[in-house]
């Protein structure tokens, strides 16, 4: 990349937009190299575009925020295909979703279910490197009725499990904005995250229980004041909420700025 920005700058003498995307951010800026690769990359950039406020003042502590425009990713509220159902059992359905890796929180969270009330039940939605490790857990822990694993899910299924759910759970210390946010907030979901800078600048503070650590008695206790929330029947214009702070003309719009200000610039 750095080098296609080289010769669109210098060569080409094009505008250069650089889409500065990684939940690593910090840990690349701590390296000496790729402080140097990130900072060569920003230079030769017209605009260095990130998905938060907390990645550009992660770029400010590096003085390399001169260029960065903060543009979110865009999602359409309006797509979602399920309708809510209403919850009469008195079931409480917990769902995460999300890469089953390190830092995602997904493991802690099937871990807590050992200490919820066995009236709930955690749906996993996706796949990745711990998913063996999850099933253990499950098994030493004797959840099989109580947590399902469902692999990765898209389109009709991911919505039928978000309008089935009464809790979303994701208590993720690695994700750069998180999409998985987003979509659950369009249905109305109480959210249980990590207290993370970049996620916070995802949620509506009003829909949330965010922990500070990741013991599973503390995500244990988020869960049930979520579900509580919920519970409460308060939580409604989700996909309003989303729609105009991440809507595709709110993003588009945006964007658009961005591009026309650097067609305005003097290529060097």
């Amino acid at each position: 990349m750095l080098f296609l920005a080289i010769f669109l700058r210098s060569v080409a003498r094009q505008r250069v937009l650089v889409y500065l995307h990684t939940p690593y951010l910090e840990t690349y800026l701590e390296n000496p190299v790729w402080q140097l690769i990130i900072g060569a990359l920003a230079r030769q950039s017209t605009y260095v575009i990130v998905l938060t406020s907390y990645a550009r003042a992660v770029l400010a502590k590096h003085g390399l925020s001169g260029k960065a425009r903060v543009i979110p990713n865009p999602f359409r509220a309006c797509a979602r295909r399920a309708e809510r159902i209403e919850n009469v059992s008195g079931e409480v359905t917990v769902l995460t979703m999300g890469r089953l890796v390190k830092g995602k929180g997904i493991l802690e969270t099937v871990m807590a279910m050992s200490r919820l009330p066995g009236n709930y039940r955690l749906v996993v939605a996706g796949d990745g490197e711990l998913a063996a490790l999850m099933r253990e857990v499950i098994s030493e822990n004797r959840l099989e009725s109580r947590v399902v694993m469902k692999g990765w899910v898209s389109g009709v299924e991911k919505d039928e499990l978000l309008a089935n759910a009464n809790v979303f759970c994701l208590p993720s210390t690695v994700d750069s904005f998180g999409m998985s946010f987003v979509e659950a907030q369009c249905y109305d979901l109480p959210i249980v995250a990590f207290r993370h800078p970049p996620v916070l600048e995802v949620i509506c503070p009003e829909r949330a229980i965010f922990v500070s650590e990741l013991a599973i008695d503390s995500l244990a206790e988020a869960i049930k004041k979520a579900a509580e929330i919920g519970s409460e029947g308060v939580l409604e214009g989700g996909a309003k909420w989303v729609n105009d702070l991440f809507g595709i003309s709110k993003i588009a719009n945006l964007l658009g700025g961005i591009i026309e200000e650097a067609l305005n610039k003097r290529c060097p």
